[in-house]
């Protein structure tokens, strides 16, 4: 979601060569820029996140990984 405001600049940056249709160009360019950088932000910090986080949990050791594990399921959930 970071990126949104780097695609709806970027789009109404683009919108201004519209001419004498930048009143249109330059909103429309904002907006789609904003709606499609911010897809391709979230996704892609994402996929990142998922890949960072399994490299990080499989380099943890065996013993830390159990103590870990028995620790989270033995503690009290607060809604079940």
């Amino acid at each position: 979601i970071a990126m949104a405001p780097v695609g709806a600049a970027t789009g109404a940056w683009v919108g201004v060569f519209g001419g004498p249709l930048a009143w249109i160009t330059v909103p429309a360019g904002g907006f789609l820029g904003g709606t499609l950088f911010g897809i391709v932000g979230y996704f892609g910090g994402s996929t990142i996140a998922e890949y960072g986080t399994a490299a990080w949990y499989g380099s943890i050791d065996a013993s830390t990984r159990e103590k870990f594990e028995r620790y989270w399921l033995a503690t009290p959930r607060p809604f079940g």
